[in-house]
């Protein structure tokens, strides 16, 4: 989210350097120790992160009901100037993943409640940063599908033999995150009124 971290693309109508400038203007910088975690999957906070330093682990627990089980799914690593919890902030419901610093972090934090003020009282700087948004999501969405399609060689080699691989069972995750966060779009859309 810091004006460096925005790089310029053929899209236009994304947010200027002033809009920038005012929301960084409504953010902070935390700190974290290695292993503490900076956001747990249900929070239902509404913030958006972007790491300033240091690195992070994103995991996610699956619960499988039918065998009154849960896993834990180990979907990445963050590091500078990544940003995350876009998805919830878009959304509105909770974190769909847990984020733990790997090592000292340093996070800047910008809380919803300052956006949704910035926003009310210039529109055309919200309408820029939702598309902003949504850019950084498909992007994210389009290397989850790179990832998913070009499994490692050993990996491919593994699944070739018919043993399941952590590789697999990313990718699967992948699609259970795809599908959930699609289903909840459809939602949000179905609910909102037709713009005539």
């Amino acid at each position: 989210l810091t004006e460096n971290g925005y790089k310029a693309t053929a899209l236009t109508g994304l947010p200027t350097k002033e809009d920038w400038k005012a929301i960084l203007r409504g953010g902070k910088t935390v700190a974290y120790t290695a292993g503490q975690t900076i956001l747990k999957q249900g929070d239902q906070l509404q913030r958006l992160y972007q790491i300033i330093s240091g690195a992070c682990v994103v995991s996610q627990v699956l619960h499988d009901p039918a065998q009154d089980s849960r896993r834990v799914l180990a979907l990445g690593e963050l590091r500078t100037e990544s940003t995350f919890g876009e998805v919830s902030f878009l959304l509105g419901g909770g974190a769909t993943a847990s984020v733990v610093a790997k090592e000292a972090t340093e996070v800047y934090v910008i809380e919803a409640e300052y956006l949704k003020r910035l926003f009310n009282e210039a529109p055309l700087v919200g309408g820029r940063f939702f598309k902003y948004l949504a850019s950084v999501v498909a992007l994210r969405c389009s290397q989850a599908e790179e990832v998913a399609a070009q499994p490692p060689p050993l990996q491919a080699a593994a699944k070739a033999a018919g043993a399941r691989t952590p590789g697999s069972r990313r990718r699967q995750g992948l699609k259970a995150l795809d599908k959930a966060a699609l289903f909840q779009l459809q939602e949000q859309q179905a609910a909102l009124p037709a713009l005539a």
